[in-house]
């Protein structure tokens, strides 16, 4: 009997429909999709399916076919997403210590091939690294991996602690990449943004990406970095700042001061930044006025908060009234949730506010919320 004339010919199937089954198939999947025959693996032999690598340790290194992906496709990978996919704490508590040694064993295998065969990669993310006894080793492998990085585009840093090395030390291992990053988020907890963080190694470290043009920061790093950043980023034109719900600003947490010199260089220092404010804590009037510092060209301030006895109606107030006083020029958004402030009480400072902002585009405060309408273009 010939097998060809009654079963379909499965290694002539066209590349497109090829390509979407192997995007819808899991990690093992996909290498059993490869070793099918050699038509099935050039038809997904391209950047298309291996530019952005994502990777979860706690899911993808159940077995080795993620190794075994890497090994083929290493070299068309250009995005690096790499972390837990849930908290490891949670982990800790169901895995023995057998499997932490498993996986510490595949992990480093996996950053061992990305670093002999020299993979450069355009935009890398740490997405929850923690800290933990059993992937030490693995710290070490991933900065080696970094260091050996010519071209990043792109670092995003959530919450990627590598055994007692913070975000400074993963950015001096960035530094052969100095001339190509173009941006840099960095997203820390408060303990963790405070955890060994050197204030001088970050700022000179940072001086270096001269061509660096959007930065995402928590206020306190940022407060630090500028109190001593002396050279001029011509190119940084987006400033995130944000103030995370666990971040006390004034209890445990120590603001240098920064002299009244100092904060007359910020147009020198930084030229073309426009900053953008995330905060998600409630504040009272002497954080505010702390954070709404006069220099600041803000073009968007979001503040949102859960139900707190600390923020109180005189805060909302002076919020309202140092953004329309400093801000005018520049302010484009707004958006206040002060769930235990009532905003008729304040509907005059809105008002100013929304007068005195020319460039205003949309105002938020609770229930009342106002949007620029566009001009009709006449004809």
């Amino acid at each position: 009997m010939e097998i060809g004339k009654n079963y379909p010919d499965w290694t002539s199937l066209p590349a497109v429909p090829l390509g979407d089954i192997f995007g819808r198939l899991s990690r093992r999947d996909k290498l059993s999709f490869t070793m099918v025959c050699s038509s099935w693996k050039n038809a997904v032999t391209c950047g298309l399916f291996w530019k952005k690598l994502v990777v979860r340790i706690d899911e993808d290194f159940v077995d080795s076919s993620l190794i075994h992906l890497t090994q083929d496709f290493y070299r068309y990978v250009r995005m690096l997403s790499i972390g837990w996919a849930g908290p490891v704490w949670q982990q800790r508590l169901k895995w023995p210590e057998l499997k932490y040694r498993d996986l510490t064993k595949r992990v480093g295998k996996f950053l061992v091939i990305l670093y002999e065969r020299s993979v450069q990669v355009e935009v890398l993310e740490i997405t929850n690294w923690y800290d933990i006894f059993y992937l030490r080793k693995l710290g070490y492998l991933m900065l080696r991996f970094i260091k050996n990085q010519n071209n990043l585009v792109s670092i995003t840093l959530n919450n990627a602690n590598l055994y007692d090395m913070n975000f400074v030390n993963i950015l001096v291992s960035c530094l052969r990449s100095k001339s190509s990053l173009r941006q840099l988020h960095i997203h820390y907890s408060a303990g963790m943004t405070q955890k060994n963080f050197d204030s001088w190694v970050f700022t000179s470290c940072t001086e270096q990406f001269v061509n660096i043009t959007t930065m995402t920061l928590n206020f306190w790093v940022f407060w630090h970095f500028f109190s001593k950043l002396q050279v001029r980023l011509v190119k940084l034109t987006q400033l995130d700042l944000y103030l995370d719900e666990g971040m006390r600003i004034v209890e445990k947490v120590t603001f240098p001061e920064i002299p009244q010199k100092q904060w007359e260089l910020f147009p020198i220092l930084l030229p073309n930044v426009f900053v953008n404010f995330i905060l998600r804590k409630s504040l009272t009037d002497t954080h505010i006025q702390l954070t709404l510092q006069k220099v600041f060209p803000i073009v968007s301030f979001v503040w949102k908060y859960k139900l707190s006895k600390d923020c109180s109606l005189k805060a909302c107030s002076d919020c309202l009234r140092l953004l329309a006083e400093y801000h005018r020029d520049t302010l484009q958004i707004v958006i206040i949730v002060a769930p235990d402030v009532d905003e008729l009480l304040l509907l005059q400072k809105i008002v100013m506010l929304k007068r005195r902002c020319k460039k205003l585009k949309c105002l938020m405060f609770n229930n009342l919320r106002w949007t620029r309408r566009p001009m009709p273009v006449i004809v």
